[in-house]
């Protein structure tokens, strides 16, 4: 009888020493949890080179932790690191091989039914075709992401990120009522670059009722958000648009001075097309209050840019 009171005496202890045994187990890491462990760093290293704009060095080491991933049959690290491939490459508009990892993505997001990743890789693929101007290919893709989206309550910076896609879609194809429905939805987010491109499209949208106050309000919000972010790519374009919102808002030198402004970015960033917009406008400027000394120094800035 006393033994079998003292059995029940240690049995916390056995308790707490079993308890304690397991914890000291499973605080060794297994094969897995360190090869894990080691692709997630990789793949943070490598949004930090991205970010730095080491694009090259950003993308060898997406690719070894994506390489890692899939030898440890980790899915769903695998689909994120595919997706992480895929904006690097969007942001370095290389459109073809940003649709080939985003394509992979979907695949594996619908075998393993991954609302949450299809929808991420749905609303990316929309960004890419809207880089290519496929614009109802766009539309389909976000409206697709949109519903999958809206099922899981982590993905809100995802859908606003949609939301404000959509609406500059719908800005292009001259849906207003839509465009200011989602652009609106759109400015409840938190991320940057997300309220960035939800104002510029709206100043776009005033812009085009001429509604040109309105417009500047929306563009100087953009230009703002822009240059916390330093967006270079981004803050050229909405500079442009400043520009033509001023001039028609009568406002010359002003309008000249953000296009100068963009046109600079974007002999930095050896982009042809947002440069000849603002070479144009400024030609046509510098003509039309006979200023041919200007005129002369911005064909000489042409000609040293090569564009």
């Amino acid at each position: 009888m006393v033994r079998q009171m003292n059995r029940k005496k240690n049995l916390p202890g056995l308790v707490l020493a079993l308890l304690i045994g397991l914890a000291s187990c499973s605080a060794r890491p297994t094969p897995y949890m360190a090869q894990r462990h080691q692709a997630m760093q990789i793949m943070v290293k490598g949004n930090s080179l991205v970010e730095e704009n080491d694009f090259a060095g950003g993308q060898k080491l997406y690719h070894e932790a994506c390489r890692t991933l899939a030898l440890i049959n980790d899915a769903h690290s695998q689909m994120e690191c595919y997706l992480n491939v895929a904006l690097a490459y969007l942001k370095h508009a290389e459109s073809a091989k940003a649709q080939q990892f985003l394509n992979e993505t979907l695949e594996m997001a619908k075998q393993f039914r991954d609302l949450l990743i299809q929808g991420k890789a749905l609303l990316h693929l929309g960004l890419v075709q809207i880089q290519e101007q496929k614009l109802v290919e766009a539309t389909q893709s976000l409206e697709q992401a949109l519903i999958l989206l809206k099922q899981k309550d982590e993905s809100k910076e995802f859908l606003y990120k949609a939301y404000a896609s959509l609406g500059y879609l719908f800005v292009q194809n001259g849906k207003n009522d839509q465009a200011k429905k989602f652009l609106n939805l759109a400015l409840d987010a938190r991320d940057k670059q997300t309220l960035s491109n939800a104002y510029s499209s709206l100043a776009q949208y005033y812009f085009g009722i001429k509604k040109f106050t309105k417009a500047l309000y929306n563009i100087d919000k953009a230009v703002f958000y822009d240059q916390e972010e330093v967006r270079s790519y981004y803050l050229a374009h909405d500079l442009h648009w400043r520009c033509k919102i001023l001039s028609q808002m009568q406002k010359p030198e002003d309008s000249e001075l953000a296009c100068l402004h963009s046109l600079n970015i974007s002999v930095g960033l050896n982009h042809k097309k947002l440069f000849l917009a603002n070479y144009d406008y400024l030609q046509q400027y510098y003509q039309n209050v006979k200023m041919s000394d200007r005129a002369a120094w911005l064909t000489k800035i042409r000609r040293q840019a090569g564009l």
